[in-house]
């Protein structure tokens, strides 16, 4: 990028440089100016070339207002060759704007896209606090339902202790009247039907 500025402002050097010589310098028969080279040519931008083609129509009508023996085929040439040339650099430079307009739109898309991202990780997150705190709930209200359900099974447990605890009391203090000894057999004594 440098050593391309680098060239062009050489080249606007060079230009001041032509233009001064030629305003300094008598008119002399041959107003052709030194041709750039065609790496020049394609570095100059496209003001340069416009300048530059002025420049050989200025210099063409300067010819043709003499006689048509003395037009110079070159400078005719040069101008054909120049102008495919700023048709050709035109049709790049559109193509480069195009490849611009598409990666500006990639851009702000992708940028849209990141934002859209970053809100989306922002709503995930909020969402995970709130499935945290909820599985928090769920493991307080678990711990309490096995609480309830250990002092339910503890206290059937213990009523079950207490009645059999009771019956054994009632069993143990139960005393039934202790029946006279009989010298009569059972078998005498006869039952009643």
């Amino acid at each position: 990028m440098a050593s391309s500025k680098q060239n062009l402002s050489d080249l606007l050097r060079q230009e001041a440089k032509q233009d001064k010589t030629k305003a300094s310098a008598p008119e002399t028969a041959d107003n052709s100016p030194e041709k750039p080279s065609t790496t020049a040519l394609s570095r100059m931008t496209k003001a340069q070339l416009l300048a530059h083609i002025e420049t050989l129509y200025a210099q063409q009508e300067t010819v043709t207002a003499a006689p048509v023996d003395h037009v110079d085929q070159t400078l005719l040439t040069e101008k054909e060759t120049l102008a495919s040339e700023v048709k050709a650099l035109e049709e790049k430079i559109a193509v480069q704007q195009q490849a611009i307009a598409n990666a500006e739109k990639t851009i702000k898309t992708l940028k849209a896209d990141s934002s859209e991202k970053a809100k989306l990780e922002q709503a995930l997150d909020e969402q995970r606090g709130l499935v945290e705190k909820l599985y928090g709930q769920i493991q307080s209200l678990e711990a309490q339902q096995t609480e309830k359900e250990a002092a339910i099974e503890r206290t059937v447990e213990e009523d079950r202790a207490l009645v059999l605890a009771r019956i054994a009391s009632y069993q143990a203090n139960l005393q039934f009247p202790a029946q006279p000894p009989s010298s009569i057999p059972d078998e005498e004594i006869g039952w009643f039907d």
